[in-house]
């Protein structure tokens, strides 16, 4: 190697060193810079972790007490402390449980109060079940002409059956066209028609 090649290398070697020491100085001067907001980053970061983490121990301690609220509730059906933990942290499957047991029992008063719950499946089937069981035509009407009605063919049908009760042939057949030939209850709309017929 000659002198000329090692005086190049020597110069190539300082060259990348004064490069290195260049970039530590550049990143030093915007550290020291940006101190303050690099920390506050670094600490929001390590917040929120450790956010998320409690967050999901906490989701996952609730899901274990309606579990097991909702599992002493199955076999003992009168545990009110179990019902009032599945209220607090599962309204609607607390709902759900109460709809479940007043139509189990035939408690009318209880289904009248599931009306107004929050859960919209559980306020329809309470509805539904309240009409139903009064046999009163005009609830089962009114329960029949909402759009979202769950079981809005079979409340038609029932009020059907109460008009043909009462001799009202004509209205019960009106309310009869109502259900659609893709209902599972078309065939018995159709048997029903031909009652009171002359």
């Amino acid at each position: 190697m000659s002198l000329k090649d090692n005086i190049k290398a020597v110069k190539d070697e300082l060259n990348s060193e004064e490069k290195f020491f260049e970039k530590a100085v550049l990143t030093e001067r915007f550290v020291k810079r940006y101190k303050k907001p690099l920390i506050s980053i670094v600490v929001l970061i390590v917040a929120i972790l450790i956010g998320m983490m409690i967050k999901e121990y906490l989701d996952k301690s609730k899901i274990e007490s309606v579990n097991s609220a909702f599992t002493k509730l199955q076999t003992n059906a009168d545990d009110t402390e179990a019902l009032k933990i599945l209220e607090q942290n599962s309204p609607a499957l607390a709902d759900a449980f109460k709809l479940h047991r007043a139509v189990d029992s035939g408690d009318i008063e209880a289904l009248k109060k599931l009306k107004s719950s929050t859960d919209s499946v559980v306020a329809d089937l309470a509805s539904y079940t309240v009409a139903a069981s009064t046999q009163d035509a005009k609830q089962l009407s009114s329960y029949a002409n909402k759009s979202d009605a769950i079981y809005r063919d079979f409340a038609i049908l029932d009020e059907a059956v109460i008009l043909l009760k009462n001799n009202e042939i004509s209205k019960a057949h009106m309310r009869l066209r109502l259900i659609s030939e893709e209902s599972i209850l078309y065939e018995s709309a159709t048997a029903l028609m031909h009652y009171g017929v002359k």
